[in-house]
């Protein structure tokens, strides 16, 4: 018996807030994917600076619709919901930019991440606030940390395999199957948002 050692079992609050964490990561691991094998999708596509500039903008620009749609979203289908269909359809969003064989393709992929990463990144704040809300213990600044280290892992990714001569949907598949692998355990730590909806509901007298 080891009296002395700590103990190796999680608290309620450290795997919610690791869960919120691994969801953190996955916009930050596609998109360090995205920028750091962006000259390779421009030699696979035949882009030239002018596409470039409009497959971004279409990125940008579709971004910026789910951002302005997700609070209506998520009010009728619960941030838990809006996520839990998101995540996942972000990481099968980005293969696509790895299929496209012209710029059009790459632009209509770019505009599937851009949609989904705008659904993942208001759910997951929502998360992140109902975890303080609840536990009465500040994280939200952790999981943006979690933001950072996806882009960093998505970028050393990038990295390695463009160094391995692989191609982008390779890239992009592998790492993203790895990603997906810890999505259930991820799942059941979900928070609800039918408390926060009945407190919003209540008036004072």
């Amino acid at each position: 018996n080891y009296e002395g050692w700590p103990s190796m079992k999680f608290s309620a609050f450290t795997k919610v807030r690791l869960a919120c964490s691994y969801f953190f990561i996955g916009p930050g691991l596609v998109y360090g994917m995205f920028t750091s094998r962006m000259p390779a999708l421009t030699l696979q596509t035949g882009a030239n600076e002018a596409h470039i500039g409009l497959i971004l903008l279409c990125f940008g620009v579709a971004g910026m619709v789910s951002l302005a749609a997700s609070a209506w979203i998520i009010d009728r289908f619960t941030s838990r919901t809006v996520l839990r269909i998101s995540a996942p359809l972000l990481c099968l969003a980005l293969p696509l930019a790895g299929l496209a064989a012209s710029p059009l393709q790459l632009g209509l992929a770019c505009i599937a991440v851009g949609l989904t990463m705008g659904f993942v990144d208001v759910s997951m704040n929502t998360q992140a606030i109902q975890i303080e809300r609840a536990w009465l213990r500040p994280c939200v600044s952790m999981m943006h940390a979690s933001y950072s280290i996806g882009g960093v892992l998505g970028s050393m990714t990038g990295a390695l395999f463009a160094w391995l001569e692989a191609s982008t949907l390779t890239n992009f598949s592998c790492v993203l199957a790895v990603y997906l692998c810890l999505y259930p355990l991820a799942l059941p730590h979900m928070q609800s948002d039918e408390a926060q909806k009945e407190r919003g509901s209540k008036k004072p007298s």
